[in-house]
């Protein structure tokens, strides 16, 4: 969500570090992208969907899920991150902990003063 300008250099350098680690980083976590054009597209269905998931890749053993939340000006100023043990963690899509996680991202975003695009005006 945040600007390219911002990130770029920490995007480099973990794709640097990633294409350093070889095919071991691909069978260690298959999800980590290998090129800026993969991390583009996490980056958009990250973007589509609201909400960001890893399913043990960061941390051997640990699910997470991220949600963003945004200030009155529309930009990103925290991000809510729930983590928790692979074996009963459910990061699927539209899970109870997704809808709970969501609900409590726009919640935050709202009590910091952010109206949704698509949401109804008073």
């Amino acid at each position: 969500y945040l600007p390219r300008a911002q990130t770029r250099s920490f995007i480099q350098r973990e794709l640097d570090r990633i294409a350093a680690q070889g095919e071991s980083a691909d069978s260690e976590n298959p999800e980590l992208p290998q090129t800026l054009e993969a991390y583009d597209a996490i980056c958009a269905d990250v973007r589509l969907r609201g909400v960001s998931r890893i399913h043990g890749g960061v941390l051997p053993g640990i699910n997470a899920m991220s949600l963003p939340v945004f200030d009155a000006n529309g930009q990103l100023c925290l991000v809510l991150i729930a983590l928790g043990a692979q074996s009963t963690f459910d990061t699927t899509w539209s899970s109870p902990l997704e809808r709970r996680l969501r609900l409590a991202a726009q919640q935050l975003s709202a009590d910091l003063g952010y109206v949704a695009p698509n949401a109804p005006q008073c």
